[in-house]
């Protein structure tokens, strides 16, 4: 039976959540070092992940943090990290995270928005006293493409 998660358990995994949203964006690879095992796995399904296979699967730290430079592709990205739930066992915890991912191109002239609108399935580890993820299984529910007035010019 899982523990009741206290506050502090959840404020930490919640802004380890926001630090993985924070690292991709800055493109701050060496920061997937400080929140993730080792021996991690990051992988992505296209659907939920008890139903499909990965369609990408990435184990330990270097292949992270390699295929996280595929952002690099856009001009910028914004992850903002929604709702959570978490289950507390000792010093492991599962959990789920919404998350919606933009990722602006451009083409033609235009500047678009491709934004994925994400679940984590997440597995965390407190090493030491400090939660990491252990596994990521992120499941794009749906996506979106669309033009994007990127000026920055809120009165416009």
């Amino acid at each position: 039976m899982p523990d009741q998660p206290t506050l502090e358990d959840r404020a930490a995994i919640y802004d380890l959540a926001c630090a993985y949203a924070r690292a991709a964006d800055d493109r701050d690879y060496p920061a997937f070092g400080r929140i993730m095992t080792d021996d991690a796995v990051l992988a992505v399904h296209h659907g939920d992940p008890s139903k499909v296979d990965a369609t990408h699967t990435m184990r330990g730290l270097e292949q992270i943090q390699r295929a996280m430079t595929r952002l690099e592709r856009y001009s910028r990205t914004m992850h903002v990290v929604a709702n959570q739930q978490i289950e507390v066992r000792g010093d492991e915890a599962r959990g789920e995270t919404y998350c919606v991912a933009h990722h602006l191109y451009d083409k033609d002239g235009v500047t678009y928005d491709h934004a994925l609108y994400i679940r984590y399935r997440d597995r965390f580890s407190r090493p030491a006293g400090r939660w990491l993820f252990r596994e990521r299984r992120l499941w794009v529910g749906f996506t979106s493409d669309r033009p994007l007035d990127a000026t920055g010019d809120p009165l416009r």
